[in-house]
C-alpha cells in the first residue's frame, strides 16, 4: 500500500528532469532535435510500462544516439543493464 511502481516513479523523474532542463537544451539542440529526443523518450516510457523491454531498449538508444547526455534516457538505460540479458 502507497508504494509507487518503478515504471510511475521513472515517469515521475522524467518529466521533473525535463522540465528542469528544457531552457538549457533549447540553447544547446535545434528544436527538432530536441522534440525528436523527447518523442524516442516517450515512446521508451510507454514500452516500458507496457513491459516491451526491447522495445523500450530501442528507443531509449535512438534518443542517445541523438542526445548522449539526455538524463531521463540514460536513467532508464541503468535499469535494463542492472535487470541484466532479458531485455535484449
Amino acid at each position: 500500500m502507497g508504494h509507487i511502481s518503478l515504471a510511475a516513479g521513472l515517469t515521475a523523474l522524467v518529466v521533473i528532469t525535463v522540465s528542469a532542463v528544457n531552457e538549457e537544451a533549447t540553447e544547446a539542440r535545434p528544436e527538432s532535435q530536441i522534440d525528436r529526443v523527447q518523442d524516442q523518450m516517450a515512446l521508451a516510457l510507454a514500452h516500458h510500462e507496457r513491459g516491451n523491454p526491447n522495445e523500450a531498449r530501442d528507443a531509449l538508444e535512438s534518443a542517445l544516439l541523438m542526445d548522449p547526455d539526455y538524463a531521463p534516457a540514460l536513467t532508464l538505460m541503468e535499469e535494463y543493464r542492472h535487470r541484466g540479458p532479458q531485455a535484449k
